[in-house]
């Protein structure tokens, strides 16, 4: 009876002469799965790619000063050279609204423009929750204006540009970042724009052109990517 007292208090009293050794186990798993989930993080960035989608609200200047803010969207793709550096592409589509004054009637006129980018990208290694970056590079731009006037005829044209720019990453999850930035995109047009149009007769009009030579669109926007290898 007395062995049987000694085990049934025991029993009766589970873990007293060793406490915690139940949360243990599950604390050291948990801190493994948070080492591996930072390693991965760090061990894509060398070598491993990235593919994403862009959204950007611009404000076009100097010559294109006339045209209001409008929103583009587009797609990114990074392949990085080592855990700072990467080389980027970019598909950027952008469209704007100016007007064009019609005997005193704003008649407006759109302005649109497919930018192909290839540049490079710099993210510090520091420790931080957010990680900046900088980046800059080269740029080729399909771009058109269209008249709201149907007796006018558009113009269209294609030429080389430069980007520079700046923002912060978060990583969501290890393989995937949202990003923030601001970029400057300078585009030399290198043509003329109608300006104002005066009906002569029918069919007929006078046109004062203003000179849409050196464009610049400033641009704030989201991006969000997914990490491959």
């Amino acid at each position: 009876m007395l062995n049987l007292v000694s085990i049934t208090g025991k029993s009766g009293r589970p873990g007293r002469g060793r406490p915690g050794m139940g949360w243990r186990p599950a604390l050291a798993l948990a801190l493994g799965l948070g080492a591996f989930w930072l390693s991965a993080s760090a061990r894509a960035e060398k070598g491993a790619m990235e593919l994403g989608l862009s959204g950007r609200w611009a404000w076009p200047q100097q010559d294109a000063g006339d045209f209001d803010p409008g929103l583009g969207y587009g797609f990114i793709f990074h392949y990085w050279l080592t855990r700072t550096t990467s080389i980027e592409a970019a598909y950027d589509y952008l469209q704007f609204q100016g007007p064009l004054p019609v005997d005193g009637e704003d008649k407006g006129q759109t302005y649109t423009a497919s930018v192909i980018e290839a540049g490079v990208r710099y993210r510090p290694p520091v420790d931080f929750l957010l990680k900046p970056y900088v980046e800059g590079g080269a740029a080729y731009q399909f771009w058109e204006i269209k008249p709201g006037l149907s007796a006018l005829e558009g113009i269209s044209g294609a030429n080389f540009a430069a980007f520079a720019g700046a923002g912060a990453e978060y990583e969501v999850l290890p393989t995937v970042t949202l990003g923030v930035g601001c970029r400057y995109l300078y585009l030399p047009m290198q043509t003329h724009l109608d300006h104002e149009v005066r009906t002569l007769a029918p069919g007929k009009y006078a046109i004062r052109e203003v000179p849409f030579e050196n464009v610049g669109i400033v641009s704030a926007g989201v991006e969000l990517t997914w990490r491959f290898r």
